[in-house]
């Protein structure tokens, strides 16, 4: 894959993905009339344009992978308004960046190292990967506040003095 900020002339990364991503890729490329897996030295784009051109596939642009998650993310939008008004508007904001950030985020919170989510994410920064972790304090202080107010009316509801731990 070639992210952001790479060059035609460099080398593609190598990005690892579970098992379960591998096998729809493989049923993606057979549908493209594609060996299943890539042969060595292929360089045939992980996601290609609709149609092939005369030197092979091409791979689809940032711009275009953008916009079709910007429409999926507009119609899960429109799904759940009526419902969930507030999770529509999150879906309304919601780009590939926000992916992105929520990946990164999402490692953070089930304990991956700052090291190994920066090497994933392929930040060239440590600290482009440490905004992700105070997001994640702010996550932990909210809930953390939220649960000393459950405590407080859990406690006012008794009608009793407060207790402590400590």
């Amino acid at each position: 894959m070639r992210g952001k900020h790479r060059r035609d002339l460099d080398d593609p990364d190598d990005i690892p993905v579970p098992v379960s991503l591998v096998e729809i890729l493989a049923e993606y490329r057979g549908a493209l009339g594609l060996s299943p897996y890539p042969t060595a030295g292929e360089r045939t784009p992980m996601i290609v344009s609709l149609y092939p051109q005369r030197d092979g596939w091409q791979p689809i642009t940032r711009q275009r992978l953008f916009s079709i998650c910007k429409g999926i993310f507009q119609n899960a939008a429109a799904a759940v308004a009526a419902d969930q008004p507030e999770q529509a508007r999150a879906l309304e904001s919601a780009s590939t960046h926000w992916l992105r950030h929520t990946f990164v985020t999402h490692l953070l919170a089930h304990g991956v190292g700052i090291q190994d989510a920066r090497d994933l994410a392929r930040h060239r920064d440590i600290g482009s990967t440490q905004v992700y972790a105070h997001s994640e304090q702010e996550r932990l202080a909210a809930i953390v506040e939220q649960f000393a107010e459950e405590q407080s009316q859990s406690s006012s509801d008794e009608g009793g003095g407060s207790s402590s731990a400590f």
